[in-house]
Protein backbone atom coordinates (compact mmCIF):
# COMPACT_ATOMS: atom_id res chain seq x y z
CA UNK A 1 0.00 0.00 0.00
CA UNK A 2 2.77 2.41 0.94
CA UNK A 3 4.62 1.64 -2.30
CA UNK A 4 1.51 2.39 -4.38
CA UNK A 5 1.03 5.76 -2.66
CA UNK A 6 4.71 6.66 -3.03
CA UNK A 7 4.70 5.79 -6.72
CA UNK A 8 1.37 7.53 -7.28
CA UNK A 9 2.69 10.74 -5.71
CA UNK A 10 5.89 10.52 -7.74
CA UNK A 11 3.97 10.12 -10.99
CA UNK A 12 1.67 13.01 -10.13
CA UNK A 13 4.44 15.39 -9.10
CA UNK A 14 6.54 14.42 -12.11
CA UNK A 15 3.70 15.29 -14.49
CA UNK A 16 3.07 18.58 -12.68
CA UNK A 17 6.77 19.46 -12.99
CA UNK A 18 7.51 18.24 -16.52
CA UNK A 19 4.21 18.95 -18.29
CA UNK A 20 2.55 21.68 -16.23
CA UNK A 21 5.58 23.68 -15.05
CA UNK A 22 4.72 23.16 -11.36
CA UNK A 23 1.58 25.29 -11.73
CA UNK A 24 0.03 24.28 -8.42
CA UNK A 25 -1.83 27.57 -8.13
CA UNK A 26 -3.37 27.40 -11.59
CA UNK A 27 -4.60 23.82 -11.72
CA UNK A 28 -8.31 23.55 -10.73
CA UNK A 29 -9.12 21.30 -7.78
CA UNK A 30 -11.31 18.97 -9.82
CA UNK A 31 -8.67 18.58 -12.53
CA UNK A 32 -6.04 17.79 -9.89
CA UNK A 33 -8.37 15.22 -8.33
CA UNK A 34 -8.82 13.44 -11.68
CA UNK A 35 -5.07 13.48 -12.23
CA UNK A 36 -4.50 12.04 -8.74
CA UNK A 37 -6.93 9.18 -9.44
CA UNK A 38 -5.26 8.49 -12.77
CA UNK A 39 -1.80 8.31 -11.20
CA UNK A 40 -2.71 6.15 -8.21
CA UNK A 41 -4.41 3.69 -10.59
CA UNK A 42 -1.36 3.74 -12.82
CA UNK A 43 0.78 2.98 -9.77
CA UNK A 44 -1.54 0.14 -8.69
CA UNK A 45 -1.35 -1.30 -12.20
CA UNK A 46 2.43 -1.05 -12.37
CA UNK A 47 2.87 -2.68 -8.94
CA UNK A 48 0.20 -5.30 -9.77
CA UNK A 49 -1.97 -4.46 -6.78
CA UNK A 50 -5.12 -5.14 -8.82
CA UNK A 51 -5.45 -7.48 -11.83
CA UNK A 52 -5.61 -5.53 -15.10
CA UNK A 53 -9.13 -6.76 -15.86
CA UNK A 54 -10.35 -5.52 -12.47
CA UNK A 55 -9.07 -1.95 -12.80
CA UNK A 56 -11.95 0.57 -12.66
CA UNK A 57 -11.45 1.76 -16.25
CA UNK A 58 -11.22 -1.83 -17.55
CA UNK A 59 -14.39 -2.92 -15.72
CA UNK A 60 -16.31 0.06 -17.07
CA UNK A 61 -15.26 -0.78 -20.63
CA UNK A 62 -16.25 -4.46 -20.42
CA UNK A 63 -19.72 -5.92 -20.72
CA UNK A 64 -21.14 -6.53 -17.21
CA UNK A 65 -21.75 -10.21 -17.94
CA UNK A 66 -18.19 -10.73 -19.14
CA UNK A 67 -16.46 -9.59 -15.94
CA UNK A 68 -17.86 -10.96 -12.64
CA UNK A 69 -18.41 -8.17 -10.08
CA UNK A 70 -17.21 -9.20 -6.61
CA UNK A 71 -19.93 -7.41 -4.69
CA UNK A 72 -22.78 -8.70 -6.84
CA UNK A 73 -21.35 -12.22 -7.02
CA UNK A 74 -20.97 -12.48 -3.25
CA UNK A 75 -24.53 -11.37 -2.54
CA UNK A 76 -26.32 -13.12 -5.37
CA UNK A 77 -27.90 -16.40 -4.21
CA UNK A 78 -28.36 -17.42 -7.83
CA UNK A 79 -24.64 -17.32 -8.53
CA UNK A 80 -23.91 -18.97 -11.82
CA UNK A 81 -21.87 -22.15 -11.98
CA UNK A 82 -19.02 -20.42 -13.82
CA UNK A 83 -18.88 -17.59 -11.24
CA UNK A 84 -18.82 -20.16 -8.42
CA UNK A 85 -15.81 -21.82 -9.94
CA UNK A 86 -14.04 -18.48 -10.03
CA UNK A 87 -15.20 -17.47 -6.54
CA UNK A 88 -11.73 -17.52 -4.98
CA UNK A 89 -10.25 -15.48 -7.81
CA UNK A 90 -13.17 -13.04 -7.72
CA UNK A 91 -12.90 -12.62 -3.95
CA UNK A 92 -9.20 -11.73 -4.27
CA UNK A 93 -9.96 -9.24 -7.03
CA UNK A 94 -12.77 -7.74 -4.95
CA UNK A 95 -10.50 -7.23 -1.96
CA UNK A 96 -7.84 -5.69 -4.18
CA UNK A 97 -10.34 -3.31 -5.68
CA UNK A 98 -11.52 -2.33 -2.20
CA UNK A 99 -7.93 -1.54 -1.22
CA UNK A 100 -7.57 0.50 -4.40
CA UNK A 101 -10.72 2.47 -3.55
CA UNK A 102 -9.27 3.35 -0.15
CA UNK A 103 -5.99 4.36 -1.79
CA UNK A 104 -7.89 6.60 -4.18
CA UNK A 105 -9.53 8.39 -1.24
CA UNK A 106 -6.17 8.74 0.52
CA UNK A 107 -4.53 10.03 -2.63
CA UNK A 108 -7.12 12.71 -3.38
CA UNK A 109 -7.26 13.97 0.22
CA UNK A 110 -3.49 14.22 0.56
CA UNK A 111 -2.91 15.73 -2.88
CA UNK A 112 -5.35 18.52 -2.01
CA UNK A 113 -3.33 19.25 1.14
CA UNK A 114 -0.03 19.12 -0.76
CA UNK A 115 -1.44 21.51 -3.38
CA UNK A 116 -2.31 23.98 -0.65
CA UNK A 117 1.13 23.70 0.90
CA UNK A 118 2.79 24.48 -2.43
CA UNK A 119 0.49 27.26 -3.61
CA UNK A 120 1.19 29.14 -0.36
CA UNK A 121 4.95 28.70 -0.83
CA UNK A 122 7.74 30.04 -3.04
CA UNK A 123 9.34 26.59 -3.02
CA UNK A 124 8.68 24.22 -5.91
CA UNK A 125 9.50 20.50 -6.31
CA UNK A 126 12.85 20.09 -8.04
CA UNK A 127 13.89 16.47 -7.37
CA UNK A 128 11.36 13.61 -7.19
CA UNK A 129 12.43 10.19 -5.98
CA UNK A 130 15.96 11.39 -6.53
CA UNK A 131 18.82 8.93 -6.11
CA UNK A 132 22.17 10.18 -4.86
CA UNK A 133 25.45 8.92 -3.45
CA UNK A 134 28.53 10.12 -1.59
CA UNK A 135 31.59 8.66 0.14
CA UNK A 136 33.29 9.15 3.48
CA UNK A 137 36.24 7.45 5.17
CA UNK A 138 35.93 5.38 8.34
CA UNK A 139 38.69 3.45 10.12
CA UNK A 140 39.23 -0.15 11.14
CA UNK A 141 40.37 -0.70 14.75
CA UNK A 142 43.99 -0.82 13.55
CA UNK A 143 43.65 2.56 11.86
CA UNK A 144 43.35 1.21 8.32
CA UNK A 145 41.06 3.51 6.29
CA UNK A 146 37.80 2.16 4.89
CA UNK A 147 35.94 4.00 2.12
CA UNK A 148 32.20 3.82 2.67
CA UNK A 149 29.69 4.54 -0.10
CA UNK A 150 26.31 5.99 0.93
CA UNK A 151 23.37 5.70 -1.43
CA UNK A 152 19.90 7.03 -0.81
CA UNK A 153 16.63 8.10 -2.42
CA UNK A 154 14.76 11.22 -1.32
CA UNK A 155 11.01 11.39 -1.96
CA UNK A 156 11.00 15.10 -2.70
CA UNK A 157 13.43 18.00 -2.71
CA UNK A 158 11.99 21.51 -3.07
CA UNK A 159 14.13 24.49 -4.05
CA UNK A 160 13.77 28.26 -4.17
CA UNK A 161 15.90 31.20 -5.33
CA UNK A 162 15.28 34.07 -2.92
CA UNK A 163 15.20 37.80 -3.61
CA UNK A 164 18.36 38.02 -1.50
CA UNK A 165 20.15 35.94 -4.16
CA UNK A 166 20.49 32.87 -1.94
CA UNK A 167 19.53 29.35 -3.01
CA UNK A 168 17.39 27.40 -0.55
CA UNK A 169 16.39 23.75 -0.38
CA UNK A 170 14.13 21.68 1.82
CA UNK A 171 13.62 17.92 2.12
CA UNK A 172 10.24 16.20 2.35
CA UNK A 173 9.94 12.49 3.06
CA UNK A 174 6.53 10.79 2.72
CA UNK A 175 5.55 8.46 5.55
CA UNK A 176 2.44 6.30 5.77
CA UNK A 177 3.24 5.63 9.43
CA UNK A 178 2.96 8.14 12.27
CA UNK A 179 6.58 9.31 12.09
CA UNK A 180 8.00 12.18 14.13
CA UNK A 181 11.46 13.77 14.04
CA UNK A 182 12.74 12.79 17.50
CA UNK A 183 16.11 14.19 18.66
CA UNK A 184 16.71 11.04 20.74
CA UNK A 185 16.63 8.93 17.57
CA UNK A 186 19.21 11.20 15.96
CA UNK A 187 21.38 11.28 19.09
CA UNK A 188 21.42 7.48 19.39
CA UNK A 189 21.87 6.85 15.66
CA UNK A 190 18.52 5.07 15.22
CA UNK A 191 17.15 7.50 12.66
CA UNK A 192 19.63 9.76 10.87
CA UNK A 193 17.97 9.67 7.45
CA UNK A 194 16.76 13.27 7.06
CA UNK A 195 19.81 14.92 8.62
CA UNK A 196 22.20 12.74 6.59
CA UNK A 197 20.29 13.39 3.37
CA UNK A 198 20.34 17.13 4.06
CA UNK A 199 24.12 17.02 4.52
CA UNK A 200 24.72 15.18 1.23
CA UNK A 201 22.20 17.09 -0.90
CA UNK A 202 23.43 20.44 0.38
CA UNK A 203 26.92 19.54 -0.79
CA UNK A 204 25.64 18.40 -4.20
CA UNK A 205 23.69 21.61 -4.81
CA UNK A 206 26.54 23.81 -3.59
CA UNK A 207 28.39 22.81 -6.74
CA UNK A 208 25.69 24.38 -8.90
CA UNK A 209 25.18 27.38 -6.62
CA UNK A 210 27.68 29.21 -4.45
CA UNK A 211 25.78 28.07 -1.39
CA UNK A 212 22.75 25.88 -0.72
CA UNK A 213 20.98 26.88 2.48
CA UNK A 214 18.84 24.22 4.20
CA UNK A 215 15.39 25.73 4.75
CA UNK A 216 13.87 22.72 6.48
CA UNK A 217 13.64 18.95 6.74
CA UNK A 218 10.23 17.37 7.13
CA UNK A 219 8.08 14.26 7.16
CA UNK A 220 4.69 14.39 5.46
CA UNK A 221 2.28 11.91 7.02
CA UNK A 222 0.13 10.40 4.25
CA UNK A 223 -3.13 9.84 6.09
CA UNK A 224 -6.87 10.40 6.14
CA UNK A 225 -7.36 12.09 9.52
CA UNK A 226 -10.55 11.81 11.55
CA UNK A 227 -12.05 15.28 11.98
CA UNK A 228 -13.90 16.52 15.02
CA UNK A 229 -17.26 18.24 14.69
CA UNK A 230 -16.75 21.63 13.09
CA UNK A 231 -17.85 24.67 15.10
CA UNK A 232 -20.13 27.29 13.59
CA UNK A 233 -17.36 29.84 14.04
CA UNK A 234 -14.92 27.70 12.04
CA UNK A 235 -17.46 27.15 9.25
CA UNK A 236 -18.29 30.85 9.04
CA UNK A 237 -14.64 31.87 9.17
CA UNK A 238 -13.74 29.46 6.36
CA UNK A 239 -16.71 30.41 4.22
CA UNK A 240 -18.46 27.07 4.26
CA UNK A 241 -18.40 23.58 5.74
CA UNK A 242 -16.35 22.03 2.93
CA UNK A 243 -13.67 24.72 3.19
CA UNK A 244 -13.63 24.41 6.98
CA UNK A 245 -13.15 20.63 6.72
CA UNK A 246 -10.27 21.19 4.29
CA UNK A 247 -8.69 23.68 6.70
CA UNK A 248 -8.93 21.19 9.55
CA UNK A 249 -7.48 18.40 7.40
CA UNK A 250 -4.59 20.65 6.41
CA UNK A 251 -3.80 21.36 10.06
CA UNK A 252 -3.72 17.67 10.90
CA UNK A 253 -1.47 16.92 7.93
CA UNK A 254 1.03 19.71 8.53
CA UNK A 255 4.65 18.98 7.75
CA UNK A 256 6.54 17.50 10.71
CA UNK A 257 10.14 18.43 11.33
CA UNK A 258 12.35 21.49 11.70
CA UNK A 259 12.03 24.76 9.76
CA UNK A 260 14.84 27.29 9.37
CA UNK A 261 13.79 30.56 11.01
CA UNK A 262 17.05 32.48 10.72
CA UNK A 263 16.34 36.22 10.99
CA UNK A 264 17.18 38.56 8.14
CA UNK A 265 20.68 39.87 8.83
CA UNK A 266 19.96 43.41 7.60
CA UNK A 267 17.54 44.99 10.08
CA UNK A 268 16.72 47.73 7.56
CA UNK A 269 15.83 45.25 4.85
CA UNK A 270 12.31 45.28 3.45
CA UNK A 271 12.33 41.50 3.55
CA UNK A 272 10.42 39.84 6.41
CA UNK A 273 12.42 39.26 9.58
CA UNK A 274 12.10 35.49 9.12
CA UNK A 275 12.48 35.55 5.35
CA UNK A 276 13.35 31.87 4.89
CA UNK A 277 10.17 30.95 6.76
CA UNK A 278 8.06 33.36 4.70
CA UNK A 279 9.40 31.72 1.53
CA UNK A 280 8.07 28.39 2.77
CA UNK A 281 4.64 29.67 3.77
CA UNK A 282 3.23 33.08 3.05
CA UNK A 283 1.55 34.40 6.19
CA UNK A 284 3.73 32.47 8.64
CA UNK A 285 5.33 35.82 9.51
CA UNK A 286 2.98 38.57 10.73
CA UNK A 287 2.95 42.26 9.88
CA UNK A 288 4.92 42.88 13.09
CA UNK A 289 7.61 40.59 11.58
CA UNK A 290 6.94 38.05 14.32
CA UNK A 291 5.98 34.38 13.97
CA UNK A 292 2.38 33.23 13.58
CA UNK A 293 0.77 29.82 13.75
CA UNK A 294 1.45 28.19 10.38
CA UNK A 295 -0.96 26.20 8.27
CA UNK A 296 1.56 23.93 6.54
CA UNK A 297 4.64 24.17 8.76
CA UNK A 298 5.09 22.74 12.29
CA UNK A 299 4.82 26.10 14.08
CA UNK A 300 2.20 26.85 16.72
CA UNK A 301 2.00 30.19 18.51
CA UNK A 302 -0.49 30.74 21.34
CA UNK A 303 -2.97 33.48 20.46
CA UNK A 304 -3.07 34.91 23.98
CA UNK A 305 0.55 34.84 25.16
CA UNK A 306 2.12 34.89 21.67
CA UNK A 307 4.56 32.18 22.73
CA UNK A 308 5.67 29.08 20.85
CA UNK A 309 3.97 25.83 21.81
CA UNK A 310 6.21 23.39 23.68
CA UNK A 311 6.41 20.90 20.79
CA UNK A 312 7.56 23.50 18.24
CA UNK A 313 11.21 23.07 17.25
CA UNK A 314 12.97 25.79 15.27
CA UNK A 315 16.55 26.20 14.06
CA UNK A 316 18.75 28.80 12.41
CA UNK A 317 20.98 28.17 9.40
CA UNK A 318 24.03 27.24 11.46
CA UNK A 319 22.00 24.73 13.48
CA UNK A 320 20.43 23.24 10.34
CA UNK A 321 23.90 22.71 8.89
CA UNK A 322 25.08 21.27 12.22
CA UNK A 323 22.24 18.73 12.32
CA UNK A 324 23.25 17.55 8.85
CA UNK A 325 26.85 17.24 9.98
CA UNK A 326 25.81 15.30 13.09
CA UNK A 327 23.93 12.75 10.98
CA UNK A 328 27.16 11.98 9.13
CA UNK A 329 29.16 11.96 12.38
CA UNK A 330 26.83 9.30 13.83
CA UNK A 331 27.00 7.24 10.66
CA UNK A 332 30.78 7.24 10.81
CA UNK A 333 30.69 6.24 14.48
CA UNK A 334 28.24 3.39 13.83
CA UNK A 335 30.29 2.20 10.84
CA UNK A 336 33.45 2.03 12.94
CA UNK A 337 31.59 0.13 15.67
CA UNK A 338 30.56 -2.46 13.08
CA UNK A 339 34.11 -2.67 11.71
CA UNK A 340 35.29 -3.35 15.27
CA UNK A 341 32.64 -6.05 15.75
CA UNK A 342 30.92 -4.05 18.47
CA UNK A 343 27.29 -5.18 18.34
CA UNK A 344 25.96 -5.13 21.93
CA UNK A 345 22.98 -7.25 22.94
CA UNK A 346 20.88 -4.35 24.15
CA UNK A 347 17.51 -3.96 22.42
CA UNK A 348 16.10 -0.46 22.61
CA UNK A 349 13.00 0.38 24.63
CA UNK A 350 11.65 3.91 24.28
CA UNK A 351 9.96 5.73 27.17
CA UNK A 352 6.27 4.88 27.30
CA UNK A 353 6.79 1.44 25.75
CA UNK A 354 6.14 -1.75 27.70
CA UNK A 355 8.20 -3.95 25.36
CA UNK A 356 11.61 -3.57 23.77
CA UNK A 357 12.45 -4.10 20.11
CA UNK A 358 12.72 -7.89 20.61
CA UNK A 359 8.92 -7.96 20.33
CA UNK A 360 9.16 -7.06 16.64
CA UNK A 361 12.13 -9.29 15.80
CA UNK A 362 11.41 -11.78 13.00
CA UNK A 363 13.62 -14.48 14.58
CA UNK A 364 12.70 -14.00 18.24
CA UNK A 365 11.18 -17.50 18.41
CA UNK A 366 14.57 -19.12 17.75
CA UNK A 367 16.73 -16.59 19.60
CA UNK A 368 19.21 -18.24 21.98
CA UNK A 369 19.31 -15.27 24.34
CA UNK A 370 17.25 -15.50 27.45
CA UNK A 371 15.20 -12.41 28.19
CA UNK A 372 16.70 -12.05 31.65
CA UNK A 373 20.17 -11.96 30.11
CA UNK A 374 19.34 -9.00 27.91
CA UNK A 375 19.23 -5.63 29.57
CA UNK A 376 17.14 -2.98 27.84
CA UNK A 377 18.75 0.12 26.50
CA UNK A 378 16.08 2.34 28.00
CA UNK A 379 15.61 5.70 26.30
CA UNK A 380 14.24 8.24 28.76
CA UNK A 381 11.79 10.94 27.68
CA UNK A 382 13.26 14.17 26.38
CA UNK A 383 12.53 17.19 28.56
CA UNK A 384 13.33 19.72 25.83
CA UNK A 385 13.50 18.70 22.17
CA UNK A 386 14.78 22.09 21.03
CA UNK A 387 17.67 22.08 23.50
CA UNK A 388 18.73 18.55 22.50
CA UNK A 389 18.60 19.40 18.77
CA UNK A 390 20.78 22.46 19.43
CA UNK A 391 23.25 20.33 21.39
CA UNK A 392 23.51 17.82 18.53
CA UNK A 393 23.93 20.61 15.98
CA UNK A 394 26.80 22.05 17.99
CA UNK A 395 28.50 18.66 18.12
CA UNK A 396 28.07 18.24 14.38
CA UNK A 397 29.65 21.62 13.64
CA UNK A 398 32.51 20.94 16.06
CA UNK A 399 33.91 17.86 14.33
CA UNK A 400 32.44 17.51 10.79
CA UNK A 401 33.20 14.48 8.59
CA UNK A 402 34.48 15.21 5.04
CA UNK A 403 32.40 13.94 2.12
CA UNK A 404 33.73 13.18 -1.35
CA UNK A 405 32.18 12.30 -4.72
CA UNK A 406 28.71 13.50 -3.74
CA UNK A 407 26.46 13.39 -6.80
CA UNK A 408 22.95 12.67 -8.07
CA UNK A 409 22.31 9.36 -9.85
CA UNK A 410 20.06 8.99 -12.88
CA UNK A 411 16.70 7.21 -12.77
CA UNK A 412 17.97 4.09 -14.54
CA UNK A 413 20.68 3.58 -11.91
CA UNK A 414 18.10 4.13 -9.18
CA UNK A 415 15.74 1.49 -10.58
CA UNK A 416 18.56 -1.02 -11.02
CA UNK A 417 19.63 -0.58 -7.40
CA UNK A 418 16.04 -0.91 -6.14
CA UNK A 419 15.42 -4.06 -8.16
CA UNK A 420 18.67 -5.57 -6.91
CA UNK A 421 17.77 -4.80 -3.29
CA UNK A 422 14.26 -6.26 -3.68
CA UNK A 423 15.38 -9.44 -5.47
CA UNK A 424 18.39 -10.28 -3.31
CA UNK A 425 19.46 -7.86 -0.55
CA UNK A 426 22.47 -10.07 0.26
CA UNK A 427 23.80 -9.60 -3.28
CA UNK A 428 24.36 -5.84 -2.79
CA UNK A 429 28.00 -5.01 -2.21
CA UNK A 430 29.26 -3.84 1.16
CA UNK A 431 29.81 -0.33 -0.18
CA UNK A 432 26.26 -0.13 -1.55
CA UNK A 433 24.84 -1.16 1.82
Amino acid sequence: VGNVLHLGLELLFREMKEKRENDWKGIPEEELRKLALEKVREAARELELVPEAEMPDAVAAEDEDAVPDATVAAGDEAMSESAAEDEEKTEFAGKSRYVLQQLEVLMTVNVSVLKRQLQDSSFQPEVLEGSFEAEFTAEHPDGTPKTVLIRGIIDRLDTCKGEDGSFYLRLIDYKTGDKQLDPRDLRDGRNIQLSLYMRILSEIFERKHKEAIPAGMYYFHVDRPVLSALSEKAVQSAGGEEKAAMDETGKKLRLRGIPNVSPTEDEESELPKHYILELQEKGAVGEDRGLRTAISLPITVSSKEHKLAGNTVLADTEEMIGLGEYGLVRMKQKTEELLAGSIPRRPTRMSGQMDNSCKYCAVSSVCLLRKEEVRDKYVAPCANNSALFRELAEKGNTDPVPLVNARMRDRMQREELREQMEEDPDDVTEEEE
